[in-house]
């Protein structure tokens, strides 16, 4: 029964670490923190050259070591504890989402993003960022206990190492965590989150492990020298405080005696320190400078007898106990025994072979890298199919893992290459027959459009031409009665002058007589404003001559542009006549819309279809009506036509300002059955017709140029000569 409450209780935690994955690494992140700090601590004692009975004096100076260390690893893991909480917002909600609802899926993603980068986030976070608010702290204690700079950098350079070692440890596991995350979210898609290649992870786990080893192992040699050194130094000193002591003859009796008893022994390059300790309890050194109170306790309690020690023991000194008259004097040596310049070669050295082992790891990685990259191209490539050499095999350069990869990639490749060319046998075949319909079927719909085409346009000649010839014959009637009206109308101004002349006479001969019939008249010429209506009628005739002579220009223009009894000839065509009939056929469209510039250079007539020429200027000029309609004012949309030539071509340029064409179409305007027109308004044949008649039928050329928002140009160039 307990085993089973035991089991439900472990199953009951897993589940709760499995779902909640910021609580997961944060303990993990505690529990690596912890424990490497223990393993650690002892080594940090001998890696910092704490002096003999350290714990001991700390505690005394009321600055105990343990504390201290203790301090700084809670301050670690407090701003990792912080970065994390920071950083991990939001992932605890990834089962809690379903991927079918928009929202979530972009939530989801967002998440599984965040689980791909967290990792190496987190491991900058503990090697680097947790390390720089230690920096002020570190100086802090540094000013209040008088420690070295020196001392200082080996404690940064050991919290770094640690940090280094416990982010490695943690992104490893991390990586695990979030890796449960990614699998049961994972609802396919492209790749997601920071790209961080084979090359850069082997760099992201073992430059930290080299950098550590590396470090350990400066410091560890470093600690030895410091050793050896100071107990080479200690010796010597000793042995010349000990005969300097014997050789006095009288008893102390101020300082000033015992410090040039003591400026007797010279030893070191570098000038000791000389100090005495007076009965009264004083410590006068030969600096004039206090000394910090590691130095201070071993001088009132020296290790062995004689020896005392700095706080890292890069600086020592010997102690004498002197007895006179009674009164207790101690006076000694204090000397450095390490340098900066010794610190400098190992830091040299370490970056040296940091350098090297960087060197190395990188090409090894690179040359690992390279070939599982090598693989996946090739992989890309046959998935995406797209100049895939299937005879190439990949060269197998290992005996090992990556090797196996290489093998088993080039069978893969030749099952795939057997295959593809199965598939390629049997759909050769059904392409060439595919392509041969097609192919057949495309002229087919092209030939016969193009016959509804011309037959529809042979329809539209044949009614322009008997609406002409209609319009043409009562056209002659009223040209002709306006004509015999006109003469009429001249007999009776005649014949008005006359009566006015003949009123005048008859007003001279008797001024003063009232003739009855003769005032009626002149009573009614006034009356219905005879000048008025004389000048009124020449007004009237100028415009019914004008609007005939429009009617009269519109109806040959119409029989000029049907031309349907010469579809299929060439003659003599004048190309800026057919332009001026086109624009007249053409005007309803145009005279809403936009306006027309008209440039006709001195061209030579050509030989041509002139109906289908005709065909061709139309289209093309009502395609630029229909790209200037997007203008709102109609003064602001222009269509301009120029002709002019040279010595080979009759050329007629048709330029607007509207919409122009997109470049990824202008290359396919004149191809059968291509149209941006919405269904219903345009076949696609229009230009491709227009391409035929003047490129295919007349050797001429048909050329376009076009920006969008700016307008199209359209360049049609005719054979002067047959």
């Amino acid at each position: 029964m307990k085993l089973d409450t035991i089991r439900k209780k472990s199953k009951l935690v897993k589940s709760i670490v499995n779902n909640n994955v910021v609580t997961s690494i944060i303990l993990l992140y505690y529990l690596v923190t912890v424990i490497v700090s223990v393993i650690f601590y002892p080594m940090v004692q001998m890696l910092l050259n704490y002096p003999p009975n350290n714990e001991e004096v700390s505690v005394r100076l009321g600055t105990s070591n343990i504390g201290q260390y203790i301090i700084i690893v809670f301050l670690s893991m407090l701003i990792g504890t912080f970065l994390f909480i920071r950083t991990f917002r939001g992932i605890n909600n990834w089962d809690k989402l379903d991927p079918r609802k928009e929202e979530d899926l972009k939530e989801l993603n967002a998440i599984r993003k965040k689980c791909i980068n967290i990792p190496y986030l987190v491991f900058l976070g503990q090697a680097l960022i947790v390390n720089i608010p230690l920096i002020p702290v570190l100086l802090l204690v540094r000013n209040l206990n008088n420690i070295s700079l020196l001392a200082v950098i080996k404690v940064l350079i050991m919290v770094f190492s640690l940090m280094c070692l416990a982010a490695v440890i943690s992104h490893t596991f991390s990586r695990r965590l979030f890796k449960i995350i990614l699998l049961r979210t994972y609802t396919g898609g492209e790749k997601e989150g920071i790209r961080i290649g084979l090359k850069n992870k082997i760099f992201f786990q073992i430059i930290p492990m080299l950098i550590l080893t590396m470090l350990f192992t400066a410091l560890i040699g470093y600690s030895r020298l410091v050793d050896e050194k100071g107990d080479m130094l200690y010796s010597l000193y000793k042995m010349q405080l000990s005969e300097s002591i014997d050789n006095m003859n009288t008893d102390l009796k101020n300082p000033e005696q015992a410090f040039n008893i003591l400026k007797e022994i010279k030893f070191n390059s570098n000038e000791p320190i000389y100090f005495v300790k007076t009965p009264g309890g004083d410590i006068l050194t030969s600096d004039n400078k206090n000394i910090g109170g590691y130095l201070t306790y071993f001088i009132s309690n020296p290790y062995e007898g004689d020896r005392i020690f700095d706080i890292n023991s890069e600086t020592q000194g010997i102690v004498a106990v002197i007895d006179s008259n009674g009164a207790e004097w101690r006076m000694g040596v204090i000397f450095k025994v390490a340098s900066g310049n010794v610190l400098m070669f190992f830091l040299l050295g370490f970056l040296a072979l940091l350098f090297l082992n960087v060197f190395v790891l990188y090409y090894f990685s690179k040359s690992l890298a390279d070939e599982i990259s090598l693989v996946a191209e090739n992989l890309t490539e046959i998935a995406e199919g797209e100049n895939v050499d299937l005879d190439r095999e990949l060269a197998v350069i290992s005996n090992d893992e990556l090797g196996d990869l290489v093998v088993a990639f080039n069978k893969i490749q030749q099952k795939e290459k057997e295959h593809i060319c199965e598939l390629e046998e049997k759909q050769a075949i059904i392409i060439e027959r595919e392509q041969l319909a097609q192919d057949t079927l495309k002229k087919l719909k092209q030939l016969q459009m193009q016959l509804i085409n011309q037959e529809k346009l042979a329809g539209i000649g044949q009614l322009a031409a008997g609406v002409a010839h209609e319009i043409n014959t009562p056209l002659g009637y009223v040209s002709s009665n306006i004509e015999t009206l006109k003469n009429y109308i001249m007999n009776y101004r005649t014949m008005l002058d006359t009566y006015r002349n003949f009123y005048k006479e008859v007003c001279k001969l008797c001024p003063n007589q009232s003739i009855p019939g003769i005032n009626t008249v002149y009573n009614t010429e006034n009356k219905i404003n005879i000048d008025f209506i004389n000048s009124d009628i020449t007004d009237l005739f100028n415009d019914v001559s004008d609007g005939l002579e429009r009617i009269s220009k519109i109806v040959m223009g119409l029989r000029t542009f049907s031309r349907v009894d010469q579809q299929n000839e060439f003659e003599e065509y004048d190309l800026n006549n057919g332009i001026q009939n086109t624009l007249l056929v053409a005007n309803n469209e145009i005279k809403y819309h936009a306006k027309v510039e008209l440039f006709l250079g001195d061209i030579p007539n050509i030989y041509a279809n002139g109906g289908q020429i005709n065909q061709v200027l139309l289209n093309i000029i009502i395609n630029a009506v229909h790209a200037t309609k997007s203008k709102e004012d109609i003064n602001s949309s222009l269509i301009t036509v120029r002709t002019y030539s040279d010595e080979r071509y009759a050329s007629c340029e048709i330029e607007d300002n509207g919409t122009g064409i997109p470049e990824n179409i202008i290359g396919r305007i004149f191809d059968p059955f291509y149209t941006t027109k919405p269904v219903g308004q345009g076949t696609g044949l229009g230009l491709s017709i227009a391409y035929d008649i003047i490129v295919n039928k007349h050797k001429g050329e048909l050329l376009v140029d076009s920006k969008p928002d700016v307008g199209s140009k359209f360049t049609v160039r005719l054979p002067v000569h047959r």
